[in-house]
């Protein structure tokens, strides 16, 4: 006896605000998903009900068929690429992030389907998949030149083009073997190509890890940060330093070559300027002493915070493990309770860190508009203590990363580490520390190596009995 069908309606929410309309049906075991239309063809969740129930009367009396808008790579015995990477794609993508359904979609609809888009794939095998390789290469290599000599290729909505890395090549010829892999299961291939094609050579970038004073020059590079987005300007603000330090009026008149009245102007405008909100500054606490991945912090909410308990909650992350309760250090739990009380009229479900529209952060404005200019007043603030500025790569991931090497030169333990930083396996964040120890250990062993080219008279003693 045939099991009765069974159906449902989907509506999923698109980023231009409409509305596409689905229905689920499970016909003798099989599920079947049918596009419907949009909200702009008129479609509503009424209407949508409405066809549900017509089609699974149609299966009940066994006139029901797929319908064939377009070519459905399974009903095919030999479809186009486009069409059953389509099929796989929206098999695959609900259980997948947004950012993840965005990735596929940009690689296959910018770098895949232009080259093999529409060739069987029964065509498909290795020189076919090292040909979509070159091919891959050569466009990264004109795009790259194309930049050198001043011409800028734009894509239609008149974005800059950007040459492809040989990672961000690997990663194409690793999701088209994905989805040949699924061909494979299906029957359509005898065995995947993409799997025995070589992968292009490619290093992964070393982030920094920045030392001690570094951070701290940070620290002090969000507070200025903090008083010109509060509107104290440099001058201002250099008037305000020294009367903290106990400076007369007159003494800073001298030592700034300026007015008496022009001092006292400054601290005025200071005063009423009032303390200014710390937002720069638990950007680094939330990076670089909570440890926090970028996402994370920009998805972190007011109410995340518990500083009764002396944590912050992460309660979305892109694993598993990364669903946590981090421990806050004294220093950055003062911090937090200074800027919480600061903004306490704002509610708790707003963001920990909103915009200016109060509104979350993402990645791309935080490490143009918060990262960036830490980044630039840090290396003012270390050239004017007449230090060397912090290294190329500073990035949101690399202040992570000095999360991770601080706890370890801490003495915390391997595990524990682990789960602050939400990672399911230790060996990721001892290999940071394992990397930033390599160029804090040479002073130490610079000064044995000295020590052996010149040695002190005490050491040219005979070697000591047994006795000492």
């Amino acid at each position: 006896m045939a099991r009765p069908a069974r159906g449902s309606v989907e509506i999923v929410k698109r980023k231009d605000g409409l509305r596409t309309f689905w229905v689920r049906l499970t016909v003798d075991g099989r599920r079947h998903r049918v596009r419907l239309g949009t909200d702009r063809d008129g479609w509503t969740p009424a209407r949508a009900q409405v066809e549900l129930e017509e089609q699974v009367k149609a299966v009940g009396a066994g006139t029901w068929a797929h319908p064939d808008d377009r070519l459905d790579a399974r009903q095919d015995s030999d479809p186009t690429f486009r069409a059953f990477a389509s099929s796989w794609l929206e098999d695959n993508m609900l259980e997948w992030r947004l950012s993840t359904v965005k990735d596929v979609r940009w690689r296959l609809k910018s770098h895949l389907l232009p080259h093999i888009g529409e060739d069987r794939l029964s065509t498909f095998d290795i020189p076919r998949v090292t040909a979509v390789k070159t091919a891959l290469l050569k466009e990264s290599r004109r795009i790259a030149e194309g930049i050198d000599a001043g011409d800028i290729e734009r894509d239609a909505h008149n974005n800059p083009l950007r040459p492809l890395s040989n990672e961000s090549i690997n990663k194409c010829l690793a999701l088209l073997s994905r989805i040949l892999d699924d061909a494979v299961e299906r029957g359509y291939l005898h065995d995947n190509p993409a799997r025995r094609v070589r992968r292009l050579r490619h290093h992964r970038p070393r982030r920094p890890v920045l030392e001690s004073h570094e951070v701290c020059a940070m620290l002090d590079a969000a507070d200025r940060l903090d008083l010109r987005r509060a509107g104290v300007t440099e001058p201002v603000a250099q008037v305000a330093a020294l009367r903290a330090e106990g400076q007369t009026y007159q003494q800073i008149a001298d030592r700034l070559q300026i007015s008496l009245s022009t001092a006292h102007r400054r601290q005025t405008r200071y005063d009423q300027a009032g303390e200014p909100i710390a937002y720069f500054r638990i950007w680094v606490r939330t990076l670089c002493t909570i440890g926090l991945r970028i996402d994370e912090a920009c998805r972190a909410r007011r109410s995340d915070v518990d500083l009764i308990a002396g944590c912050l909650r992460v309660g979305h992350a892109k694993t598993a493990a990364g669903v946590r309760n981090v421990q806050l250090t004294p220093d950055t739990a003062i911090d937090l309770e200074r800027y919480l009380t600061m903004t306490a009229e704002r509610p708790a479900d707003w963001p920990l860190l909103p915009t200016r529209r109060a509104t979350f952060h993402n990645r791309n404005n935080v490490a143009k508009r918060v990262v960036a200019p830490l980044v630039a007043e840090t290396n003012l603030v270390l050239a004017e203590r007449g230090q060397p500025g912090l290294r190329e790569g500073v990035t949101a991931h690399a202040l992570r990363k000095t999360y991770f090497t601080f706890l370890h030169g801490a003495g915390a333990p391997p595990r524990w580490v682990a789960d602050q930083g939400g990672h399911s396996d230790p060996s990721t964040s001892l290999r940071i520390y394992t990397e930033s120890l390599r160029h804090r250990e040479r002073g130490h062993h610079g000064k044995a190596f000295d020590a052996l080219l010149n040695p002190t008279p005490a050491s040219d003693n005979s070697t000591p009995g047994p006795d000492g």
